[in-house]
């Protein structure tokens, strides 16, 4: 009895052990079988597709529309960088412009002070002149004329 017991454990674990394999199996070329079908179909539109020149000529035209409307949209994009770079370039030379013309006015201030300052300490040292600021000599010198 123990022996038709053990007899039948065995044959019980190797049931399982073949319908697990059983299921796996199954499942394995289920999934193969599906890839197959997706493959079979994918082919098959294919040659749908390759036998329909009408198909083929509507998808060519939609894709010349589209290709057609990409480069105007390029080239729409490019004149509005364009326009902004030169909008930009302007500015930038008006800021320089200015600044040079700053510069200048600085330069003109600085050699005004220091002809100021030169004529100062000149007449400083001539106890008897009178000091005028240069632009008070250039009123006077301008009137003389």
């Amino acid at each position: 009895m123990i022996l038709s017991l053990l007899f039948c454990q065995i044959v019980l674990a190797s049931r399982k052990r073949w319908e697990d394999t059983l299921q796996r199996e199954t499942e394995e070329q289920e999934a193969a079988l599906a890839m197959r079908r997706k493959d079979l179909n994918a082919l098959e539109e294919s040659i749908r597709y390759l036998r329909d020149p009408i198909d083929m000529e509507s998808d060519f035209s939609t894709l010349q529309i589209r290709h057609s409307h990409l480069l105007a949209l390029r080239r729409e994009k490019e004149n509005e960088r364009a326009v902004k770079k030169r909008a930009i370039l302007q500015e930038m030379n008006e800021a320089l412009r200015l600044c040079a013309e700053h510069r200048q006015f600085q330069s003109a201030k600085l050699n005004e002070l220091n002809e100021d300052l030169s004529a100062k300490l000149n007449r400083r040292s001539d106890p008897g002149s009178i000091y005028l600021s240069t632009e008070q000599e250039r009123v006077l010198q301008s009137s003389e004329v």
